[in-house]
């Protein structure tokens, strides 16, 4: 299974394998079931796909945000952010992104 994050400002109903509506708010994400690789708004990077349960990590605290707006960092602009970047700083790119995308 995986993990469809929608960057979008509006919400997203996608339609997963077994034929179920999933309404996913903006800046969220929900585990879906299928392939959404080729989804166009996937290759637009309006959503995202993240794999659930690989690493039996938890998502929980300071870092781990961290880490999470360095990973989606990485999937919008193609390479690593600046290893001393803050999270506040990450989200401002990220977010001046978005409003360039609408």
């Amino acid at each position: 299974m995986q993990t469809l994050i929608n960057w979008t400002k509006n919400p997203v109903v996608v339609v997963d394998e077994n034929g179920d509506r999933i309404t996913i708010r903006p800046g969220e994400g929900k585990p879906v079931a299928g392939n959404f690789e080729h989804h166009p708004w996937v290759k637009k990077r309006r959503l995202e796909i993240t794999r659930t349960g690989g690493d039996g990590t938890d998502s929980t605290g300071e870092n781990d945000e961290l880490a999470e707006l360095r990973q989606q960092y990485q999937n919008i602009f193609g390479k690593k952010p600046h290893g001393n970047a803050s999270a506040e700083t990450l989200r401002q790119q990220i977010e001046k992104w978005r409003d360039e995308q609408d």
